[in-house]
């Protein structure tokens, strides 16, 4: 009997392959209403034969299809064969994949799919996650313009699942990273083509599909440190609609962000680092961020102590910044006023393995030629350097104590550096003269004898700073140092007086 029930669904099968190929182009919609989520269905079948038959008519059926963008698909009961739990596996892969080719062949004003496809998102295949958010993109698009009703948002029952939630939070920061099909800037290979799919994303229907994703995600009633990643990345975006109405959103929705949340900051280094070390797979390796997310992110750096004390993650950002190839004056800037950050506010034990590391940076930067006139963006990046030299006096004196060579250098810069530095390096010595307190009674015979060398030069930055260590470093009644003061006092200048 069971051999009998087989024929008779080859035979129906044949029958239905016969109709299909003698239907002509203009009626073959009508036929394919019922006939292709039939077909699938029977994929659940475990005769072999049977399943043979199915493929063969989805094989013709793709052939006529194919050139045909007109010829819809039955969306909605494809989605109910994909969605019906009871349906086999093979059954709802091959429901996924015409549903995604029935999607493209729908007028998008007419469909809203997305909440419904989110649902149970984290339980299926990575294959199949992808298929779906590509979709979900699709039908976000409409949203760029379109409001979002209340009624839409409680369709989003997908937000009670937090892995489902975060999937799709992840695939929005990802589309969002997106610029093209070769600057995948932020992303891995794989997470590149999971955004694009087979299509190439440009243009108008990129910057929907951003907008639309930002227009829906602000009003889900996330977290603002849930937000804010996606949203940082999209107000440097390339599309001018896209920064500006994440520029918005980023006044209206993430003003109280907590820049001490553990999970943001690590979202955020994450974000610019890319993936550490070698033991990903290439096409899985995530690539850093963008030169301007980068700028972005270290803005946001300097404004938390939690980013302060994320060694070593904290150390790869500033020499990145510094020294990396991408590196722009800009992020450069931010680089050096993120070590200042980074020197007041990072614990000891945090300290001490990054300090000795960063000054060696700081000086292979000073190193570099001063600054002309114009050069703003420099000027600025080596007053950082110098106050970073400050700092680290502060922080890390153990670096100074038992050698001279860092505070000879900056006397030294007082002739070589251009004037508009002079009352940062004065600053600088100053601050590094804390470290000398305790010095040994050699070092104390040097110090002297390059006081004594500056309190004559044409510089009064470094006069000035020669009065105040012999003052500050030195009891009242060392001869030596009353001696610098002694001449001090007769200086031209008020301030070294």
């Amino acid at each position: 009997m069971a051999n009998v029930g087989v024929e008779e669904q080859e035979a129906k099968l044949e029958r239905m392959l016969t109709r299909l190929a003698l239907t002509e182009d203009d009626k073959l919609e009508n036929v394919l209403a019922k006939l292709l989520p039939f077909a699938i269905s029977c994929l659940a079948e475990r005769q072999q034969s049977i399943r043979q038959k199915v493929m063969e008519m989805l094989s013709h059926i793709n052939k006529r299809v194919k050139d045909q963008p007109s010829i819809k698909l039955p969306l909605l009961d494809l989605l109910a064969l994909y969605q019906n739990e009871n349906s086999d596996v093979v059954v709802r892969s091959f429901a996924l994949i015409y549903l995604e080719m029935s999607y493209d062949r729908h007028p998008k004003d007419d469909l809203d799919l997305a909440p419904e496809l989110l649902r149970g998102l984290s339980k299926v295949s990575v294959q199949q996650q992808d298929i779906l958010l590509r979709i979900c993109g699709k039908d976000l698009e409409k949203y760029a313009l379109k409001c979002i009703g209340e009624s839409y948002l409680a369709r989003c029952k997908f937000l009670r699942m937090l892995e489902d939630r975060d999937i799709f939070l992840e695939f929005c920061l990802q589309t969002i990273l997106y610029q093209s099909s070769t600057n995948i800037s932020g992303l891995s290979k794989l997470q590149a083509c999971r955004v694009s799919g087979k299509e190439v994303l440009k243009g108008e229907s990129l910057m929907r599909r951003k907008v639309g994703m930002l227009n829906v995600i602000s009003e889900l009633k996330l977290t603002a440190e849930t937000l804010y990643p996606l949203l940082l990345v999209a107000s440097v975006d390339s599309n001018e609609t896209v920064s500006k109405r994440a520029e918005e959103l980023l006044k209206k929705k993430a003003t109280g962000v907590n820049l001490e949340d553990p999970t943001l900051i690590r979202k955020l280094f994450s974000m610019f680092q890319g993936t550490i070390g070698n033991s990903t797979a290439e096409d899985a390796r995530i690539s850093p961020a963008s030169p301007l997310v980068k700028e972005k992110i270290m803005n946001v750096f300097t404004r938390s102590i939690a980013a302060a004390n994320s060694f070593p993650a904290t150390l790869h950002c500033l020499f990145d910044c510094l020294f990396g190839t991408e590196s722009f004056p800009r992020l450069k800037q931010s680089g050096m006023e993120f070590s200042v950050w980074v020197f007041k506010h990072a614990r000891d034990e945090q300290m001490k393995p990054m300090a000795p590391i960063i000054l060696n940076g700081v000086l292979k930067l000073l190193s570099n030629p001063p600054p002309g006139e114009g050069d703003t963006p420099a000027k600025q990046l080596r007053m950082f350097a110098y106050q970073t030299i400050g700092q680290l006096g502060k922080r890390a004196p153990y670096l100074f104590r038992n050698d001279l060579s860092y505070v000879k250098r900056l006397f030294k810069a007082f002739k070589d550096e251009p004037s508009f530095l002079s009352f940062t390096m004065q600053e600088a010595l100053i601050s590094l003269a804390s470290a000398y307190k305790d010095c040994s009674e050699t070092v104390a015979k040097e110090i002297i004898g390059l006081l004594l060398g500056s309190i004559g030069v044409d510089e009064g930055s470094a006069r000035f700073c020669s009065v105040w260590w012999a003052k500050n470093l030195f009891p009242f009644t060392h001869c030596a140092s009353r001696f610098i003061c002694m001449l001090g006092a007769a200086d031209q200048r008020l301030d070294v007086r």
